[in-house]
């Protein structure tokens, strides 16, 4: 197939800048997955047509049609290189531009630029994520790599590791909800701490968890995200994106179930056949 037709966008050209974008051909909502993607070519080389997928590499999109999603720093699409696709940060109607923040995915841009987007959050000058604050990095959705290199906390939340999962990893407080506790377990498997996994497994169980096994786990595997796709009281389903120790994409989803004991909460049932 020729992957210059797609069934959810065409190419356009604007004649005034001698440059092509991609127009939408149909209504998407937020959340919404406009397309499915693979990288052509995975390599070292930075060129302003590639996109960073951690710290020394980046690839090249297929579809190559993809490469004409310009830049916004007001953008509606967001390249989610954990999953492989590109979705609708905010409701897009047909015929309207589809743009990416560029620093969203790149640490230090190859050709920066200035910025004319003419939107309210435009900032002007467009170098990577390298040169923006973090206060305005967090309005934005992020790789897990831009998110992880910024300092923000593995768990995918808004918050700087420092201000989520590391206090309460490090034990200066406690998880408060079991979603909560869920999420720093996560980050506890993306830094390898062991000893919080076990001591937040419940008692009734821990005693069939393997130190070796759970280190083997967390080291062999390459943590790329963390998805809450339900939470309640006592349980999280969610779904975790990762490479495996041959550097092939996975997803793990599961329904968890906490019990709250002795003021604290407890990992005690991992479901994944539902």
């Amino acid at each position: 197939m020729n992957d210059l037709i797609s069934n959810f966008s065409e190419i356009n050209q604007i004649k005034s800048l001698n440059q092509q974008l991609l127009r939408s051909k149909k209504n998407f909502n937020k959340g919404d997955v406009l397309c499915s993607f693979s990288e052509s070519k995975i390599g070292f080389e930075i060129t302003y047509l590639t996109v960073q997928i951690s710290e020394f590499e980046h690839i090249t999109l297929k579809p190559t049609y993809l490469q004409y999603i310009n830049h916004s720093c007001d953008p509606n699409a967001f390249f989610d290189v954990d999953a492989m696709n590109l979705i609708a940060v905010k409701d897009i109607k047909e015929q309207e531009e589809l743009t990416f923040f560029y620093p969203s995915t790149e640490w230090s841009m190859v050709q920066p630029f200035d910025c004319f987007c003419k939107s309210d959050t435009c900032l002007h000058r467009i170098e990577g994520a390298s040169k923006i604050q973090i206060t305005t990095l967090k309005e934005y959705k992020l790789s897990s790599f831009i998110s992880k290199k910024s300092g923000f906390c593995p768990c995918g939340s808004t918050y700087l590791f420092s201000d989520c999962c590391e206090p309460i990893i490090k034990g200066g407080s406690k998880a408060e909800t079991a979603e909560q506790l869920m999420r720093s377990r996560y980050t506890a498997y993306t830094i390898c701490d062991v000893e919080y996994l076990l001591k937040t497994t419940h008692s009734s169980i821990r005693n069939k968890q393997s130190f070796k096994d759970i280190e083997e786990w967390s080291k062999e595997n390459t943590w790329h995200k963390l998805e809450i796709l339900n939470s309640t009281e006592n349980t999280v389903e969610f779904k975790v994106y990762f490479l495996d120790c041959n550097k092939s994409p996975q997803i793990h989803q599961e329904k968890s179930t906490f019990i709250f004991e002795n003021e604290h909460w407890f990992y005690s049932l991992g479901e994944f056949d539902f």
